[in-house]
């Protein structure tokens, strides 16, 4: 089969939603909305005995369905330096879950023409080209392996950045060579300008061709400094603007003011499974660049809240196209759904047409299993059931 050179955004927006806080949201009896309160009772037992165990000092947890919220628990503490109690408006660290809202700001891009999915990322930021990559090579006698860099076959692309196919790492890479550079050269995400940032990854070389190997990386930093350059604004004031506040997430944002700092949530001061000091981000302090990966904070119920309204909101997913015969196969590899058409257009409304049915008919955890991943079902939100 040939593949079509075209992937694009597919909107399950046939039901418009109602996009309210968490805390406007009507509540239901579990079994009002197709749940079950035997097993949320058996969901807060076990939080509750994690906390015991001193596994996690407190946790938050929020089930909505059919637009109503069924199960909203505040367990254990916010804070085990003061035992402050845990509150459902608790601002967490978002960490990694930064990224999706940084890759929907990018497809928000595309959508207008202003990015291209297959544009060079030096398009943008011009100091990532010419880039090289680390190959590593063993001796067949002494088995040692040693890193020669060679010319990246072909520039990384924005799909690239999207899919983690950049050739980027983490410095916690399992590639030694690239492990090295970064920690020579300081990559990182943290504590480091936008210019700063670029300017170090410029240096480093790749852990891989582009396109060619997928490796969690520092990719939706980088996609977060192109969505600055293309907006001509700090990524957080984007952010703001296309998606938190259309949302109603009033507590998401790269920092927390001092009137919200009372209900940031704290871990341990160490990790009760290694041992190991827990190193945390100053959530309080304006940092030196909005990180695409790794810099939001935010509560469950702005979460569930944008998300979570009345009657069913929009997915954004990926619809794949391959030549089938005459006509065309059209894939959205999140759900594993599938359908034909004699045409791409055709292929698409039978896709959307078919999803939509899948949203419709499949019960939470066989949402879950198809989505393959807790990323997927916490910010597609598939609230969409």
């Amino acid at each position: 089969m040939k593949k079509v050179a075209a992937i694009l955004a597919l909107l399950t927006s046939a039901f418009a939603a109602s996009l309210v806080s968490a805390q406007s949201l009507p509540t239901a009896k579990p079994e009002e909305v197709g749940l079950s309160s035997e097993k949320l009772a058996q969901l807060t037992a076990v939080i509750k005995s994690k906390i015991a165990e001193g596994r996690y000092p407190g946790a938050v947890g929020l089930v909505a369905r059919k637009g109503k919220i069924a199960y909203f628990e505040a367990l254990g503490v916010r804070d085990p330096a003061t035992n402050a109690p845990m509150t459902k408006d608790a601002i967490f660290r978002l960490y990694s879950m930064t990224k999706p809202f940084v890759s929907v700001a990018t497809m928000m891009l595309v959508e207008e023409g202003r990015i291209l999915l297959g544009d060079p990322v030096s398009k943008y930021l011009p100091k990532l080209k010419n880039l090289q990559v680390s190959v590593p090579r063993a001796d067949p006698v002494t088995g040692r392996v040693t890193y020669t860099l060679v010319a990246a076959e072909r520039e990384m692309t924005i799909q690239d950045l999207l899919r983690h196919t950049s050739g980027l790492a983490y410095d916690f890479t399992n590639h030694t060579g690239v492990k090295e550079a970064y920690a020579k050269d300081n990559v990182t995400w943290n504590g480091v300008t936008p210019a700063e940032q670029i300017d170090r990854l410029a240096k480093a070389p790749l852990a891989h061709q582009p396109g060619t190997a997928w490796e969690y990386s520092l990719s939706t930093d980088v996609l977060g400094r192109v969505v600055e350059v293309v907006t001509g604004k700090p990524l957080g004031e984007v952010l703001q603007e296309r998606i938190f506040n259309p949302l109603r997430m009033p507590d998401t944002a790269f920092v927390v003011p001092a009137g919200k700092a009372a209900r940031i949530a704290n871990p341990f001061p160490k990790d009760p499974v290694s041992g190991q000091e827990v190193k945390l981000l100053d959530v309080t302090q304006v940092p030196k660049n909005d990180a695409g990966g790794a810099g939001l904070r935010n509560n469950r119920g702005s979460i569930i809240g944008a998300f979570g309204g009345s009657g069913m909101t929009t997915a954004r997913l990926t619809a794949i196209f391959e030549r089938e015969g005459k006509g065309y196969t059209a894939l959205c590899p999140q759900v594993d759904v599938a359908s034909q058409g004699d045409t791409i257009e055709e292929a698409t409304t039978n896709l959307r047409e078919a999803v939509e049915l899948f949203f419709e008919a499949a019960d939470p955890d066989e949402v879950k299993r198809r989505l393959k991943s807790e990323v997927y079902v916490t910010q597609l939100e598939v609230a969409i059931a």
